[in-house]
């Protein structure tokens, strides 16, 4: 479980501190997201790899051609 907190000092006229405000978030649903985009960009960065590399060698076979 992933959990973001927001705190918030309240201040009183003077300036002390007299209470704080915290809220927290549920925010698994949002990482899990987040990690399977990081792993699809992954998959994405291999293909674009790959296909580079098999243009590279196609340009190569056309200039010995």
């Amino acid at each position: 479980v992933w959990v973001s907190w927001t705190n918030r000092a309240i201040s009183d006229e003077g300036g002390e501190v007299v209470e704080i405000f915290s809220v927290g978030s549920d925010i698994t649903a949002r990482k899990r997201v987040e990690e399977e985009l990081g792993r699809y960009r992954e998959h994405l960065e291999e293909l674009v790899g790959e296909r580079t590399a098999e243009l590279g060698q196609a340009m190569a076979q056309l200039l010995q051609a």
